[in-house]
């Protein structure tokens, strides 16, 4: 009779060895799932959510809190008839070669009730002398020169004021 092996009969665990960060290394057995790492959610800087505006026909998904406000003060406005968030898309080029041409989206087309047309771009301070708005500022300026359409820019400057004025308005509205 020959003996038997005990360890030939036994389940064995394979391990493989993974990398860790910096370089390390750790067994894991291979009869283990490893822990999966839980999924973090991505907190954005910018103040996003959905505006209803009796002045504008659809929702508007604003992406800033300097959207929001210049929502907030078209509607507030008495000489604004309405407006559109992001319906105008002007064509341009990004280069002189290039054929095919790109999409440049307008954040607000403005409609006064005297008849007068504006449109509206929300840019931060940092951006406004970035190459392509620059370019999508030329191509704006243009399409607005044919059409008696009025452009503006507008930066933390203009927000800044318009966040000024709401203050000055519920201060005189809430009572002392």
């Amino acid at each position: 009779m020959t003996p038997t092996n005990i360890l030939s009969k036994t389940k064995t665990s394979r391990t493989t060895k993974t990398k860790l960060k910096k370089g390390k290394e750790e067994e894991v057995s291979a009869t283990k799932k490893p822990i999966a790492k839980k999924k973090r959610i991505k907190k954005s800087r910018y103040h996003t959510g959905i505006y209803n505006s009796p002045k504008c026909k659809k929702p508007i998904s604003y992406r800033s809190g300097w959207e929001k406000t210049v929502c907030e003060h078209l509607d507030a406005d008495s000489n604004v008839k309405e407006y559109f968030y992001e319906d105008l898309i002007i064509a341009y080029k990004s280069r002189i070669t290039q054929i095919k041409l790109k999409k440049y989206i307008i954040d607000f087309f403005v409609v006064y009730n005297n008849g007068t047309k504006k449109i509206i771009e929300v840019k931060a301070d940092n951006k406004v002398n970035h190459p392509i708005t620059l370019k999508k500022t030329a191509a704006a300026r243009d399409w607005c020169s044919k059409n008696g359409v009025i452009y503006e820019i507008w930066t933390s400057i203009q927000i800044q004021q318009i966040l000024k004025e709401q203050k000055q308005k519920l201060a005189m509205l809430s009572p002392k």
